[in-house]
C-alpha cells in the first residue's frame, strides 16, 4: 500500500460526485448554490504502533451541511451513511444557525447540520 492517500479527495467524491452535493474545503469564495457542504480536518495523527511503526492514520473531521429549505434537512441522513458505507465512523451532530444570522425565524439566512466523522486509513497491513 505505498500509493498516497488523500482524505480530502476522498471525501469529495463521496459527497459531491457520488451524492452530487457541492462540497468545500473549510470555506467556499463562490456564489453559493444550496443546500452545501463545507468540511474540514480537525486532527491527524498516525497511530496503530507495530513494530516500531505506525501502520495507520486516523483522522477527525466536520462536515456541516447548509441549506435553506426544510426539505432538505434530511440531506445529512444520506451523507452520514454513505460515509459510513466507506469506513468513516459517525461520532455524532448537532445543529447550527448561520452566524449571520439575528436567531429568529424569519432572519435565518442558512440552517447547518454539523458532523463528526472518524476516519482510519492503513499506512500498511
Amino acid at each position: 500500500m505505498n500509493e498516497e492517500f488523500d482524505i480530502l479527495e476522498l471525501i469529495m467524491t463521496l459527497i459531491e460526485e457520488e451524492l452530487n452535493i457541492p462540497c468545500y474545503f473549510m470555506f467556499c469564495e463562490e456564489d453559493l448554490v444550496e443546500p452545501y457542504v463545507i468540511f474540514k480536518i480537525n486532527n491527524e495523527k498516525e497511530t496503530g504502533l507495530f513494530d516500531n511503526e505506525n501502520i495507520c492514520e486516523r483522522f477527525s473531521l466536520e462536515i456541516t451541511l447548509w441549506y435553506t429549505q426544510p426539505r432538505d434537512t434530511l440531506l445529512y441522513k444520506k451523507i452520514k451513511k454513505k460515509l459510513v458505507e466507506n469506513n468513516f465512523k459517525f461520532v455524532g451532530s448537532y445543529d447550527l444557525l448561520d452566524e449571520t444570522s439575528n436567531k429568529t425565524a424569519e432572519t435565518v439566512r442558512y440552517f447547518g447540520k454539523l458532523m463528526d466523522f472518524t476516519y482510519t486509513h492503513f499506512i500498511r497491513e
